[in-house]
């Protein structure tokens, strides 16, 4: 080999090497911006069960209140889904959304197209990103029976389709927990996975909405939502990753340890980018393990259950704060629904005083916000936090888990309590800001 070949040979080894470190680096880069851009925001979710039926048009509803939104402190907005559908009862007007049947029509009982494309540039134009609720795990007919559906726009046939409702699909075998109430999408399948990916970027690029909530995500494997976040660039994404939690103990009550249950939403989250570095583009999860063991501490005054066997706390706030999506009631859980209620009033305050709070980036309900007359509480803890710069990843130190109290620090900047039993810091230290009924919260002075 010659001295001049040698030479090029190696630099070209050397701006290979710098390549590939700069391409690390930068990704590595854009994560970690992401996580800072996304580590203190605070969600809200902008309907219920029964906002479809609202007379006057649920978008029309939302965009009459954003600058009340924005005042809150909140930074995103969950909408329900935009596509027309079928739920069961019928299609327009009577459908919430959730059995999709075509996708780029925006027409839907919660508004028109125009409705919700104005409603999206006014919460823009107030700093407050929509995110849309896409359901890409299964699909509703138009017309014929269970075993022979009619589909259209597009017309997709069985082929289309892994089974669920009575049908036999001609796709692949399902690749997450099949549905009783519509028919699974064959996603492994290149134009179906391909159809959807444009649709919900041209939901980002012509409507406007800055990311997505993914519902039923246990229905289909986790590297489908990478592919589609790799693809649309979201600015932010969540999962609905609900599956049952361990209810064998104590009668039949809610077990204390509940690590298989948090370990399960990191192993969906880990599912979704198993040989990928784009980081960024990786969604967070709805942290239930937290909802159940919350609810049921306060519920029974057990607040020995919000510290873990390493003295953190029990949810997925405990393992992965920068991933979790901590919630009092949602339109499932809560609403018209109730299939897993939070609690009362005063027990739903003690939820929010704990989730404003603490690590994790919280999600407030729009019923207990606009609907249920605790706005006002709800609004100063969302100023504190902001105010105390709390973040997904902010260090709790947990003082007190027993029965009847619950007391811990945050950053060293926020102390609080829940339970009925007395408790305070040190008062020449700090100051009451806020207190409820079972609850209070304390800023240094």
């Amino acid at each position: 080999m010659t001295p001049l070949i040698y030479g090029l040979k190696k630099i070209h080894f050397f701006v290979k090497i710098v390549t590939i470190t700069a391409c690390l680096f930068l990704c590595f880069n854009v994560y970690a911006s992401k996580t800072i851009l996304q580590g203190n925001i605070i969600i809200l979710q902008g309907f219920n069960w029964e906002s479809y039926a609202n007379p006057s048009g649920w978008y029309n509803v939302v965009n009459s209140v954003t600058s009340e939104i924005s005042e809150a402190g909140f930074d995103y907005i969950w909408l329900p889904p935009p596509n027309l559908a079928y739920d069961g009862e019928g299609i327009y007007p009577h459908s919430r959304g959730y059995i999709p049947l075509e996708y780029y029509n925006l027409n839907t009982p919660y508004g028109t197209h125009v409705e919700l494309k104005k409603l999206i540039q006014n919460l823009k134009s107030k700093k407050i990103n929509a995110l849309a609720d896409v359901v890409i795990n299964h699909r509703g007919k138009h017309a014929g029976t269970p075993e022979n559906p009619v589909f259209k726009n597009p017309d997709w046939g069985l082929w289309a389709f892994t089974g669920g409702d009575g049908l036999i699909g001609q796709g692949a075998q399902d690749t997450g927990e099949a549905t009783d109430y519509a028919y699974d999408l064959d996603l492994t399948n290149k134009h179906i996975l391909g159809y959807l990916k444009d649709w919900m970027k041209w939901l980002i690029t012509d409507i406007g909405f800055a990311g997505f909530r993914y519902d039923f995500a246990k229905g289909f494997s986790g590297r489908f939502i990478g592919e589609i976040n790799q693809y649309t660039t979201p600015l932010y994404s969540i999962g609905e990753y609900w599956t049952d939690m361990d209810w064998s103990c104590f009668g039949k009550k809610i077990c204390y340890n509940q690590d298989a249950h948090r370990n399960n939403i990191i192993k969906w989250l880990n599912s979704i980018w198993p040989n990928s570095i784009n980081l960024s583009q990786a969604p967070d999860a709805f942290d239930f393990t937290t909802k159940g063991i919350l609810q049921t501490a306060i519920k029974e005054s057990e607040f020995w259950r919000l510290m873990d066997q390493q003295q953190k706390a029990p949810g997925l706030i405990g393992i992965m704060p920068e991933k979790a999506i901590t919630f009092i009631d949602n339109h499932d859980t809560g609403s018209t629904q109730n299939h897993w209620p939070f609690g009362d009033k005063d027990q739903i305050m003690q939820g929010y005083a704990y989730i404003l709070t603490h690590p994790g980036t919280p999600c407030v309900f729009w019923d207990h916000f606009f609907d249920w007359g605790l706005k006002e509480n709800i609004k100063k803890l969302t100023y504190l936090r902001k105010q105390q710069a709390i973040k997904s990843t902010s260090t709790l130190y947990i003082k007190e888990a027993s029965y009847g109290l619950y007391a811990a620090f945050v950053d060293n900047k926020i102390a609080v309590k829940i339970g009925p039993r007395s408790w305070h810091p040190d008062l020449n230290i700090w100051q009451l800001y806020h207190s409820g009924n079972d609850w209070a919260v304390w800023i240094k002075k």
